[in-house]
This record gives structure tokens, sequence and C-alpha cells, in this order.
């Protein structure tokens, strides 16, 4: 049996030509990613982006 397949969603942020990602500091290493986060079963995808745009683009910094 395989376990369920993991849905993520994310939001490509363009502003004077310039992206927006989100870094974060890994065991691995630094890690960029676009803002974004796990979609739960049922929800929709905008719905889901909608609280994880804040919680992530508070914590930037240019």
């Amino acid at each position: 049996m395989t376990a369920p397949a993991r849905v993520r969603v994310y939001a490509v942020l363009v502003h004077d030509r310039r992206l927006c990602l989100i870094r974060r500091r890994r065991p691995a290493g630094v890690q960029h990613s676009l803002p974004g986060g796990l979609v739960e079963d049922g929800e929709d995808p905008i719905d889901a982006l909608r609280p994880e745009l804040p919680e992530e683009l508070a914590s930037t910094r240019r």
C-alpha cells in the first residue's frame, strides 16, 4: 500500500523583475524555495496558500 500523495501549493511572486524566494537554514545547508505550503485533503489550493503567504513573507528581509 502506498502513502497518500502530499500536495503542495506555491506562489510565484515577481516584483521589479525579482523573484521572491524564502531562505531557510537546514542541517544540509541553506535552502531557497518559493513561498507556499501543504494542501489538506479536500482543501482548495488557493485557500491553502492564503495563510501561508503572510507567515512566510513576514519573516523575509531584503
